[in-house]
């Protein structure tokens, strides 16, 4: 008869002190993200059912309110609403169902598509109540490393209306109510160490460095040409503002008086 071994190899390194918040978090790696395996969906929140504390994520809402099928769980017994839900540091928290997230990417879905040849161009929003500046950073990093075909950074804009614009007036966050700075060549937020300053330099970073990366620049011809082509209102401002800078902004007397007329038209339209 013939014997049976089993081996078990434990492994343990250093635990990494954390320096830049003071809060208590848990960080799900790459590694259990490919490796475990993951329901049918491959949603990555089911994996939060190993992180100590966390109640089993449960399905909510119908799907045309929740399409992203976003799960809902608690932490420590507090309440479901007070979760940051974030993807590599960029919250995703859905602004309307807090309790759920706005975007549950399928693990492999961008490398997915890459690879059957769609063109990936991705929009990522900087400066949501919540992130910090070692966040937007993350964030950063993260749109290189999934290395769509485009890419495009804004600062989150507290739109009069909106449910960012009530929570920046509800929790004190709104640093300007101009109207004529509320698009994307300003950021009127601050908090949490973010300002105008920090968030639009981020941005800058985030084009530069995306952009003008090695393995960037020397792509074919047709793989840059295509969004340059398909998405030419985004891709010659994107571009313009990562070689030259920021737009100038008519902030004249009568552009601020007609603000209010021209939002009221729009909201007709």
């Amino acid at each position: 008869m013939g014997q049976i071994t089993d081996a078990v190899t434990v492994t343990a390194g250093t635990a990494v002190l954390q320096t830049d918040r003071a809060d208590v978090r848990t960080e799900i790696p790459s590694t259990q993200l490919e490796n475990l395996p993951v329901p049918i969906g491959r949603n990555y929140q089911n994996l939060f059912v190993t992180v100590p504390g966390i109640s089993p994520p449960e399905n909510m809402h119908s799907v045309a309110v929740n399409p992203a099928r976003g799960l809902a769980f608690s932490s420590n017994g507090t309440t479901r609403n007070a979760n940051s839900i974030r993807i590599e540091g960029a919250i995703s928290n859905n602004l309307w169902l807090p309790h759920v997230a706005a975007y549950v990417p399928a693990l492999e879905a961008i490398e997915a598509s890459l690879k059957a040849g769609f063109q990936v161009n991705i929009e990522f929003i900087f400066g949501y109540p919540g992130e910090t500046p070692t966040a937007l950073e993350q964030t950063t990093n993260y749109a290189i490393d999934l290395d769509p075909d485009f890419a495009n950074f804004y600062p989150a804009v507290p739109y009069p209306g909106t449910e960012l614009y009530a929570k920046a007036k509800r929790d004190g966050l709104l640093a300007s109510e101009d109207w004529a700075r509320m698009e994307y060549s300003y950021y009127l937020l601050s908090g949490n160490g973010l300002n105008e300053r920090v968030v639009m330099d981020a941005i800058h970073r985030a084009k530069r460095r995306f952009f003008l990366r090695p393995g960037y620049l020397p792509r074919p011809p047709g793989d840059v040409a295509r969004p340059a082509l398909s998405k030419q209102s985004i891709f010659v401002p994107v571009m313009s503002r990562t070689l030259f800078g920021a737009k100038v902004i008519d902030t004249s007397q009568a552009t601020l008086r007609n603000a209010p007329a021209a939002l009221a038209e729009a909201d007709r339209r």
